[in-house]
């Protein structure tokens, strides 16, 4: 166990360096020193071998305490699944009967009114938090595999995510390689200090941010969504936002697209003074033109890749290799190849499988090797490049097939635009929908277009396009829980829209 070494490490030879701001910068009541963090997991660890628990849930905000019920768990053999903030009420009950979970651990305050599934409060086994025993479980029923350590869900395109089986093993190869990485760098030395915006409930954050900076000894910054001003999927308030980067003074962060694409906005309006040497952006496609934009105002901003798959992270730019439009090279542990129609093909970081239903058998991988359903191709220099989606693959009237992917991200990197989805397939030309930023005009966006589409294949082109009545997000179902197009969502949404608009004025051309 990698991250558990490592801490007990640090609490011997560096005992009160600090592993986790908890709190305002002006107060370190919420701090926790290597040592005391190394206490806490040993205490609670203790507590779940005397209990014989085996699967708990962690329903808590970003915090020390997370992150000790979390390693805790791990070191008594217990299995761990984090329910996503962002999760519906029908989503949470999904997980916790797929998964016969046990006890879950909430935020002491909320106690167990809120949480949408029969418990008794049982107590506090942990500082700050609340355990609530589960009515109506019956672990025996839960089928994984037997050395499953921790379950992520996928953020799903239903109301029924799938659970996906990581094994200790799998962690220790992926933090182990981002380690590598890290310790490769000529700035690692100033990376002190990694503020986790994302919630921890999300793999990527949970071990490329928080358990390989652990691994590396330096300090965590945990505080919740109050103070991050990010609250669900995508509700963000800004000035807080602001408040917390300027506080905590952040060396590296962890990113999703949008939120990058906040982040240019606060740099070049000079309204933060970043310390930041590392960004790792993830969860979806960044334009060339987002990542340009980075690079002229001095933001170090990386390109990575991966799934829950296969561990969170597959690929990764580093500042010592790095090519704009790429997602960076392979892990070193990681073995790619690719099938015939140009599927991107993992080897070397596997889950178990998925979880299955109560009282049906888990689905294993039975092969070494995960079908991502991404297509890519790696160039002459071992960047891996993605271009969409396999099953979204489109093929015009006139048999041309196109990546939807590929033109969205074009789109999206136009000033003025949020989110794109467009629909050519059987079609004889591309249609849009264009989801604008606030204050935004359809003059300036047809403007836009326009330069775009001399740019472009005519193929690709974007013919006819509509501006979406609402923004995409998670919570009217147009988005995943991290960012990504639910493009049937979309199309169900503006399929009559989008044949009005064949008929209608709004045509943009290349002349």
């Amino acid at each position: 166990m990698l991250v558990l070494d490592q801490i007990a490490h640090y609490a011997t030879q560096a005992p009160t360096n600090i592993a986790v701001f908890g709190g305002a910068a002006e107060r370190h009541d919420s701090d926790l020193t290597y040592s005391q963090l190394h206490q806490e997991i040993g205490l609670l660890a203790q507590q779940f071998s005397e209990q014989a628990i085996r699967h708990i849930g962690i329903s808590l905000s970003n915090s020390w305490q997370w992150l000790v019920v979390e390693l805790a768990a791990m070191q008594a053999g217990v299995t761990v699944t984090p329910i996503p903030p962002f999760f519906s009420e029908q989503q949470v009950k999904h997980l916790v009967s797929q998964g016969q979970i046990e006890y879950v651990f909430v935020d002491k305050l909320a106690g167990g009114d809120g949480f949408p599934w029969p418990n008794q409060v049982e107590g506090v086994w942990l500082e700050g938090t609340q355990t609530l025993k589960l009515a109506d479980t019956d672990i025996s029923l839960a089928n994984m595999p037997a050395n499953t350590c921790l379950i992520t869900y996928t953020s799903g395109t239903t109301g029924a995510p799938k659970g996906v089986c990581i094994s200790q093993q799998l962690i220790d190869q992926v933090c182990q390689s981002l380690m590598s990485v890290v310790q490769e760098l000529e700035v690692s030395q100033t990376l002190e200090r990694h503020l986790c915006l994302l919630p921890l409930a999300v793999m990527l954050e949970n071990i490329a941010g928080a358990f390989v900076t652990l691994c590396l000894g330096k300090s965590l910054v945990l505080v919740d969504q109050q103070q991050t001003g990010l609250s669900g999927s995508n509700g963000i308030d800004v000035p807080t936002l602001i408040s917390c980067l300027t506080t905590f003074g952040p060396n590296s962060l962890i990113l999703t697209p949008e939120l990058l694409k906040l982040m240019l906005m606060l740099v070049a309006s000079k309204a933060y003074q970043h310390q930041l040497h590392f960004i790792a952006v993830g969860g979806g496609h960044v334009p060339q033109a987002i990542l340009q934009q980075a690079a002229g105002l001095g933001l170090p901003v990386y390109q990575g890749y991966g799934l829950s798959e296969c561990g969170s992270v597959v690929a990764l730019n580093t500042p010592s290799a790095q090519r704009f439009g790429s997602v960076g090279k392979p892990l070193t542990h990681i073995e790619l190849s690719f099938s015939p129609s140009g599927e991107v093909c993992v080897k070397g970081a596997n889950a178990l499988g998925y979880l299955g239903a109560a009282g049906e058998p888990y689905q294993p991988f039975d092969d070494s090797i995960i079908h991502t359903g991404d297509l890519g191709w790696l160039d002459e220099q071992g960047f891996l490049h993605l271009s969409g989606r396999q099953k979204n693959v489109q093929i015009n009237s006139f048999g041309r097939n196109f990546s939807p992917e590929w033109i969205e991200s074009e789109i999206n990197g136009l000033a003025g635009v949020s989110h794109s989805a467009i629909f050519g397939d059987g079609l004889p030309f591309i249609t849009a929908v264009i989801a604008l930023l606030p204050n935004v005009s359809q003059v300036q966006l047809a403007t836009a277009l326009v330069q775009l589409n001399q740019q472009l294949p005519d193929y690709a082109q974007i013919h006819h396009w509509l501006v979406a009545t609402t923004p995409f997000s998670f919570e009217n179902g147009l988005l995943t829980s991290n960012g990504r197009l639910r493009r049937e969502q979309v199309w169900h949404v503006y399929q009559h829209d989008i044949a009005a608009v064949y008929s209608s004025s709004q045509y943009v051309s290349a002349n």
